[in-house]
Order: structure tokens, then C-alpha cells, then sequence
């Protein structure tokens, strides 16, 4: 599987930043960077948090307005189910809700103002644009990587299998046609002459097709997938181009490795069979597999969860037998195991730095020497890239160790270079939250000073969860993206 976005997931310049701060009520002053390129960048963290004036004039609140709302069946519209149940809840709701089958049905009732907000395929909304010159806004977009192959009856081991077959799908003139086209066309396909596409004009249209049909391909979105597998034994959605490590039977002799990120759900490490019982009630969403590590992934949404060690303990001891022992022992050592959490903000992050795990929570209880947190945003699919390169990784920090010294292996607090003062210096910006956790202990307990490299948007949150012998450095984020991620 190759990797996309983070997401999917994953131009040298001087980023480091110059202004040094505590995160005590005293500022604590630094030298200036020696290169002219890092100061470029640089940005401040503040002690104390700034907050909005607060104003002396009340203001009314705002009051409900009726709007009028239109989805699409299929995965244009699931991304309002949230909207949906909420309106569904209210006492009193401004929203009036409306299905269509296909986006020809409100595209002109939006252009004549009928509706208020739609749900439509991004190119349409990019045409609306056009037309109606600015008249319709968009204001987001809500679902990536929704579109699925399924076959019946048919065997497709690779895209390029596809040549000479029929396929059925739907979404004729929207992303789903410019989507299967791409991919087509990349592995060696003619969409005009090389395979049949036999568009339907709604995706409950295709998936029935697919039902009825002895052997069939189609593309489809959810929840029509998982409509088409439950009622057609025989159907099978085709899997991501990568190892299939977690297969039952496979044989050591594979020789494959993972030369691409690939990341394995929980039902797919199922596959394992017997031996998954060991893990059951493990709270881990899947593994993500780079070159050099392999990441059991947590995602907590918008608030902490429930964290039983011993549970993910086990899943941690099975990804080192399966993977570091019996699978891929030449590419993983147990060491190369680590935990990646998925959040909502850095507030959740600056919670697990400091709570203590009360009634069960999250806590860093040692069960992984290294956890880093992500933010389940943009930032994060940038950081997630930078994770899953070795490259990306390597051009930053020797960029960083322009100004600073090699790290002292000897001292007794964890660092990555020595500043030109002799203090230690961690490079934080993958967020490693134990590494931080140590760093900050470790000079607490030495009375000692060091400085934290950070990106600008983590730095406030981490600020507050470390004692003042710990000074920030913080990378602006923005330029950091325009000139290595672009």
C-alpha cells in the first residue's frame, strides 16, 4: 500500500527558531542562533499563555436560523450523521434534512437557493463555484478513501487484472469516476479501451447490479460495501497492494518486507486466528508498518480511554513474536515496537503528561518506551509522514544539529545534541511523549537546565506540563510544511 495523504500518508531550509523561554514566571536568556537561515524562522512561547481581552459590552446570542440541509446516499452523506443525530436530539432544530440519490437532484436547488448547505462531490462544489461566481462557499470537506473494489466470482490478485473485464460503478462526472480512472491509467490501464465501465446512476443501483450478477467487479463507496459482502457470501473487497503479514498460512520463506507504510486494521490481524484471543480486548485500531518501526496505533477521538495494561501489554508482546521473531526478523527488532496515539489536540496530550490514569484513563505506564502523539489534523498527517520517512526525519535533525553539538551519550538525561552551553537538547517535535516525560524528570531531579525542540502549535500544551528548568525551541510549522512537505 503505498502511502497517501496521512492520511495518508507521509526543500531543505532553516527552521529552528531562536527565542528561549521557561515556562516559569522568569525568562531565561539564550544565545543567538550562528546561522542567519535559522533565525528566519523563528517564534516565540510564551510563560503564560495569552487570552482574548474579555469585552465590557454584553452581545445577544445568536439566534436559530431554519436551514435547509441535502445529502447524498452514500459516503457524501455520512459525513453529516453527526449533524443529523445532533439535530435529532434538539428540543428545537434549525435544520430540515433532505436524501437524493444523485447530485443532479439538488445541484439546482442550490444554485436557486432552495438549500441552504449539500453534501456533493468535490468537484461539483468546485463548478458551483465557478458559476455562481463565489455565490457558493465551500466550507469543507468530509470524507477521503471511501471508495472500495469488490468482486464476486472473480479473482483480482493486482489493478492491472482488471484489464479486459467490466466493471460496474457509479458517480459518472464526479470524483468516483476521476478517482477509478487515476488508479486505472497508474497501473498500466486505458480507461477508454482496456476495460468496460458500466456506470449506474446511483450506488444502490450498482451494488444491486453486483447482487444479482453470477460474477461481477464494481467500485463502490459505503455503506453499499458492507450491504454487498453481508448479503453475497461470495463477495470479497480487494485488499491494499501489501504483504499480507498477518495471513495464517504464511511461510518464512516469503521473503517480502515492508518497503512501503502499510497499515493492517484490527480485522485484518484477526486473520492471525486463534492466537488474536490473547489480545482480545486490547483497544489498539490497527499497526502501521514503516521500514524501520511498527506502530500499534490508538486513536482516542475527543477524550481519553480506558487503558488496560496487561490487554496491550499482550498486543505489544504478539508484534514482537509475530512480527520482530517469527515474520519479519530481519527488518524489526522487539525495540522497533512503539505505540502512536491519534487525538483530537494537544490539550489530550498535555492531559497524559500529567494525569495520573484515575478511574482507569490513559496513562504512560511504561507498557512503550516510545508513544508518540499526533493530532488528528493536517499537523498530524505532516508529523505521521515525517514518522513513516527516514529521510524526512534525518534532513530536519541534521538541520537542527547545524547549531548544536552531537549528543553526550554519557550524560544522565536522554538527549539528542548538547547546546553550545553544554545542556542537553531533545528533539521533541514527534511529540514522543515518554521521551518528554523522562527529559523533564531527569532535569528535575539533576536541577539541571535543557532545551525541548518543539513545533510552535505543541508548544504551549507542553509548556505547562514541564518544570522551569525547561527551556523551548520551537520550529514554525507553517514553513516547516512549505518547504519540506511541498
Amino acid at each position: 500500500m503505498k502511502f497517501q495523504k496521512l492520511i495518508a500518508l507521509l526543500t531543505a531550509a532553516a527552521l529552528a527558531a531562536a527565542v528561549f523561554t521557561g515556562c516559569g514566571n522568569s525568562a531565561v536568556s539564550s544565545s543567538e542562533p550562528s546561522s542567519a537561515a535559522s533565525s528566519e524562522v523563528s517564534s516565540e512561547v510564551s510563560s503564560e499563555p495569552s487570552t482574548a481581552p474579555e469585552s465590557s459590552e454584553a452581545t445577544d446570542p445568536i439566534p436559530d436560523v431554519a436551514m435547509n440541509v441535502a445529502g447524498l446516499k452514500g459516503p457524501t452523506g455520512l459525513g453529516m450523521l453527526k449533524m443529523m443525530e445532533d439535530s435529532d436530539a434538539a428540543e428545537s432544530t434549525p435544520y430540515t434534512f433532505t436524501l437524493a440519490g444523485a447530485a443532479d437532484e439538488v445541484v439546482s436547488k442550490i444554485t436557486t437557493g432552495e438549500l441552504d448547505i449539500a453534501s456533493v462531490p468535490s468537484n461539483l462544489a468546485a463548478t458551483l463555484w465557478n458559476k455562481t461566481n463565489g455565490g457558493v462557499q465551500v466550507l469543507g470537506i468530509n470524507a477521503l478513501g471511501v471508495l472500495y473494489l469488490v468482486t464476486k466470482g472473480e479473482t483480482v490478485n493486482s489493478l492491472a487484472d482488471l484489464k479486459g473485464k467490466t466493471i460496474i460503478s457509479s458517480g459518472k462526472g464526479t470524483t468516483a469516476q476521476y478517482t477509478v480512472e487515476y488508479l486505472l491509467k497508474a497501473n498500466g490501464i486505458d480507461p477508454e479501451t482496456d476495460v468496460t465501465i458500466d456506470y449506474k446512476a446511483e450506488h444502490a443501483d450498482a451494488a444491486t447490479a453486483v447482487a444479482s450478477a453470477e460474477t461481477a467487479i464494481a467500485v463502490l463507496p459505503q455503506p453499499f460495501v458492507t450491504t454487498v459482502t453481508m448479503q453475497n457470501a461470495g463477495a470479497a473487497v480487494y485488499r491494499d497492494e501489501k504483504p499480507e503479514i498477518f495471513s495464517p498460512v504464511w511461510a518464512e520463506s516469503a521473503g517480502l518486507s515492508i518497503t512501503a507504510p502499510a497499515f493492517y486494521n484490527s480485522r485484518e490481524i484477526k486473520e492471525l486466528g486463534t492466537v488474536f484471543v490473547k489480545i482480545k480486548g486490547a483497544r489498539s485500531v490497527g499497526v502501521l508498518l514503516t521500514e524501520n518501526a511498527v506502530f500499534v496505533v490508538y486513536n482516542l477521538g475527543g477524550s481519553l480511554m480506558k487503558w488496560q495494561y496487561r490487554a496491550e501489554m499482550r498486543t505489544k508482546a504478539l508484534m514482537q513474536t509475530i512480527l520482530c521473531r517469527e515474520r519479519l526478523p530481519e527488518q524489526y527488532e522487539p525495540e522497533s515496537v512503539k505505540g502512536l496515539l491519534l487525538g483530537d489536540g494537544m490539550e489530550l496530550a498535555a492531559a497524559i503528561l500529567t494525569g495520573d490514569g484515575g478511574k482507569q484513563y490513559f496513562l504512560l505506564d511504561g507498557s512503550y518506551e516510545h508513544f508518540h502523539y499526533l493530532t488528528n489534523d493536517r499537523r498530524g498527517e505532516k508529523l505521521l509522514r515525517m514518522l513513516c520517512s527516514a529521510e524526512l526525519s534525518e534532513r530536519l535533525e541534521a538541520l537542527l544539529l547545524t547549531d548544536l553539538w552531537e549528543k553526550d551519550e554519557g550524560l544522565p538525561v536522554e538527549n539528542d545534541a548538547i547546546d553550545g552551553s553544554g545542556r542537553p537538547v531533545l528533539f521533541a517535535y514527534t511529540c514522543d511523549l515518554p521521551r518528554i516525560k523522562r527529559f523533564d524528570t531527569a532535569l528535575r531531579l539533576q536541577n539541571k537546565a535543557g532545551t525541548l525542540i518543539c513545533f510552535d502549535f505543541q508548544a504551549e500544551a507542553l509548556c505547562r506540563c514541564c518544570g522551569e528548568q525547561v527551556r523551548f525551541q520551537t520550529i514554525d510549522f507553517e514553513k516547516w510544511e512549505r518547504r519540506f512537505c511541498i
